[in-house]
């Protein structure tokens, strides 16, 4: 039994196929292409009460945006 958690899963919702493979050290030894599927609920990833349309792709990325204005000359 392989149990995974992950704390904040960053995909959008929807349905996500799921492959698995096992190797010892680099030769394969199972590959599973159609192993099940993940579904994915939508919730508040970021925190700010909306969501980001499903369009702009499937990941979801926690970042942080900064500026700093150009010294001048």
């Amino acid at each position: 039994v392989l149990h995974c958690t992950l704390p904040r899963l960053p995909l959008q919702a929807g349905s996500y196929h799921l492959a698995l493979s096992s190797q010892i050290g680099a030769e394969s030894c199972d590959y599973v292409p159609h192993a099940g599927m993940l579904e994915v609920e939508g919730g508040d990833f970021y925190g700010i009460g909306v969501l980001p349309p499903a369009n702009e792709g499937p990941l979801l990325v926690e970042q942080r945006w900064t500026a700093e204005s150009a010294p001048r000359r």
